[in-house]
């Protein structure tokens, strides 16, 4: 910000940033969710082999694809704090994919599990949380379409969805 009080454009790299890591940020949110509804339904002893379940192997994949562009991003130097917070949240996730891919969960011989499962999704989206920042588009509830968004939005204006 200057001296008056005006918003400053964001530069070129930060904007090139912005663009390539936001769909990661969304990703990486999407999966703590996904994450917690498979551990959830492993907890429940659903009777499908969670090691092997297709959900969980596409949860996989699309973490694979989230941790490799995080690692070759070209981060600028005001955000390599908010970087940092995306690769521990996407370490959290790892970890959690590879304790649902433990045949032990399915045969439900491991107590200690869901604990250790749930400490990890909330250190996640925490992470997320610290590593918010709306004018790049990583925000962890995108509220353009709401109700209460929309009510007050100037007439004739448009919010395209994220």
């Amino acid at each position: 910000m200057s001296g008056s009080g005006a918003i400053e454009p964001l530069s070129e790299e930060l904007l090139r940033y912005g663009i390539e890591m936001a769909p990661v940020y969304r990703r990486l949110r999407r999966l703590v969710g996904q994450l917690g509804g498979i551990a959830i339904l492993a907890q429940a002893g659903q009777s499908a082999p969670w090691p092997d379940h297709p959900a969980l192997a596409a949860a996989g994949e699309a973490l694979r694809e989230a941790e490799e562009t995080i690692r070759r991003a070209s981060v600028p130097a005001e955000q390599h704090a908010s970087h940092a917070h995306l690769r521990r949240s996407a370490a959290d996730l790892a970890w959690v994919v590879s304790r649902l891919r433990k045949p032990a969960i399915a045969e439900a011989h491991d107590r200690t599990w869901p604990g250790t499962v749930a400490i990890a999704l909330d250190r996640a989206y925490r992470a997320l949380k610290w590593a918010s920042n709306e004018a790049l588009g990583f925000s962890l509830v995108d509220a353009r379409q709401s109700c209460c968004c929309s009510a007050h939005a100037p007439a004739g204006t448009h919010h395209p969805p994220a």
